[in-house]
């Protein structure tokens, strides 16, 4: 896990970051209540603490149509009163104490995270379990949350990227992960207040939560992980296994541009082969390491008229690696085969792709912020996984070759394909046409 992941390399950059070695030996504390909660603690010294908690409530888990965007209203709703206060005590003394609060969601799941004083954990600890285990859902004012949450929908789609990796999930695993982020106001208009309930009654379960935490209080951290404990355990979550299909899914209108992503079966979270795939996207289709300027990789180099990137993304038992770019419209038949050339030449690539790759993603973990340390320690605690530990995962890093790398191209070549496209789509070829 990334926070494991982080001592790995503490003899490559020891030397150059002196002041890293406190947390690279910092040790994380994992184990699994009665209830079935699990627990995560890691301790680095410092005077901030953030703690909060994964719960398995995500996009992919709205199954019925009346739980559609209910993951992404929980989000919105996360200041609504509970148990214990009011939502404007919540939010005055979150500031009084300097706190603050952050809840994301995902495909996966949501995740509550709580920043302050580390004198301060205690009290804030108690908010987080109220808003956690017994929030107050009030009918009077939901109709605001769904004007907010159809506000954000409607400004994240303006981000053709966004929208275009949306449609791209949807298209490769149809169901589960490849429900929509980005609820239409037909969805939203449509959602009931006992529905958004009845998802977090049904989810907001013991065994389907991780409780983290970084720079706590071990007596703090325990004495909390024994009050969830106590929220209601549920039935074992079973939910469909993801599968790869492909296809293409376009979105056509009027423009002076057209973005493209393709996308093929990827790797798990925390497999060996999922960071042999975060290898590949380096190695392929590398961001530039300096702000507007352009990459050498080899996407790049062919698409050297457009802003590519390679990527992939993981979840709990599937991945999906790509390719995004934009281009004009009359170009993009030819990228899309461009890319594929790349995938399908995999003999092009060198040591050096490879020996940069490994840099480039040693160094994206060394300079993770706190926010993406703990998204990482919460969302793989969550679950076993092949490299449990900073040992295991050094030496499959040091193990992974060229001719790993060139082999997984030529599968992704030879295997299924999505293709989703928004823009000026009339140059866009259809996937069985490649």
């Amino acid at each position: 896990m990334s926070l494991n992941i982080l001592r790995s390399v503490k003899k490559s950059f020891s030397n150059a970051v002196p002041a890293l070695d406190h947390l690279l030996e910092s040790r994380i504390n994992i184990s699994v209540a009665h209830s079935g909660l699990r627990v995560a603690h890691v301790d680095f010294g410092s005077n901030i603490s953030s703690f909060g908690v994964f719960v398995a409530a995500g996009s992919r888990h709205e199954s019925l149509r009346r739980y559609l965007g209910a993951s992404n209203m929980l989000r919105f709703m996360s200041n609504q009163p509970n148990s214990q206060c009011t939502s404007f005590k919540l939010r005055r003394q979150l500031e009084q104490f300097g706190a603050s609060l952050n809840v994301t969601s995902n495909r996966d799941g949501l995740l509550y995270t709580i920043t302050c004083n580390r004198n301060q954990s205690k009290h804030c600890f108690d908010f987080l379990n109220g808003i956690i285990s017994s929030p107050k859902f009030h009918e009077y004012d939901f109709h605001l949350y769904k004007k907010l949450m159809s506000n954000n929908c409607h400004l994240s789609l303006q981000n053709s990227r966004l929208e275009v990796l949306d449609k791209l999930h949807s298209v490769a695993f149809r169901r589960g992960l490849g429900n929509t982020l980005f609820n239409s106001d037909d969805v939203i208009d449509s959602m009931k207040i006992e529905n958004v309930r009845e998802f977090h009654s049904k989810f907001f379960q013991a065994n389907r939560m991780c409780l983290a935490a970084i720079d706590v209080d071990e007596d703090i951290f325990q004495a909390n992980a024994e009050a969830f404990s106590a929220v209601s355990i549920g039935d074992p979550l079973v939910s469909a296994k993801s599968v790869f299909y492909g296809g293409q899914l376009f979105r056509d209108y009027i423009s002076q541009s057209t973005t493209v992503a393709l996308g093929f079966p990827g790797a798990p979270l925390g497999t060996k082969a999922g960071v042999n795939y975060s290898i590949l996207a380096r190695v392929i289709g590398a961001a530039p390491s300096v702000v507007h300027a352009r990459s050498s990789s080899p996407i790049s180099t062919v698409l050297s008229d457009t802003q590519s990137q390679a990527f992939h993304y993981n979840y709990s038992d599937a991945g999906l690696f790509g390719v995004i770019f934009e281009s004009k419209p009359s170009d993009t038949a030819s990228s899309v085969k461009k890319v594929l050339e790349v995938l399908d030449n995999s003999s092009s690539l060198t040591k050096e792709h490879l020996a940069n790759a490994k840099e480039s993603y040693l160094l994206s973990l060394m300079s993770q912020g706190r926010d993406d340390q703990f998204l990482h320690l919460s969302t793989h605690s969550y679950q076993d996984t092949e490299l449990s530990n900073h040992e295991e995962f050094k030496k499959h890093l040091e193990s992974v070759t060229l001719a790993d790398i060139q082999s997984l191209c030529q599968k992704l070549a030879k295997g299924k394909m999505a293709l989703s496209a928004v823009g000026d789509c009339s140059f866009v070829p259809y996937a069985d046409e490649l």
